[in-house]
């Protein structure tokens, strides 16, 4: 009975640890919309900065097939996705298969 009643608390712990983990994903992305819209690059309070950060952007794979071998790592076969971006973004190549995703912004918060 008390193995159950641990498990039970388990399981809610679990989920509460989920609703907060949920909860500071949305007030992040709230946060890093606001400062977006309002064209802050940086907030410093005593305690913390905040800082908006460009990504670049991403390479999506649309047609695996159709990228050339050398974008593979032998033994076993996979994309070698940094040997691609660096061609893509660094060298201008066009790779069919590829195309470029949007780019990110990121919120980085360092406390002091």
């Amino acid at each position: 009975m008390l193995a159950e009643a641990i498990e039970s608390r388990i399981k809610d712990l679990q989920a509460r640890k989920q609703r907060f983990l949920h909860g500071a994903e949305m007030l992040r992305t709230l946060v890093l919309q606001c400062m977006d819209t309002r064209g802050e690059k940086a907030i410093s309070s005593p305690e913390l900065t905040l800082g908006i950060t460009t990504r670049s952007p991403d390479v999506v794979v649309t047609d695996e097939a159709a990228v050339p071998s050398r974008f593979f790592t032998p033994q076993p076969p996979k994309l070698d996705k940094k040997a691609l971006k660096d061609a893509v973004l660094t060298d201008g190549e066009v790779i069919d298969g590829v195309s470029l995703g949007n780019g990110k912004i990121s919120l980085t918060i360092r406390r002091k």
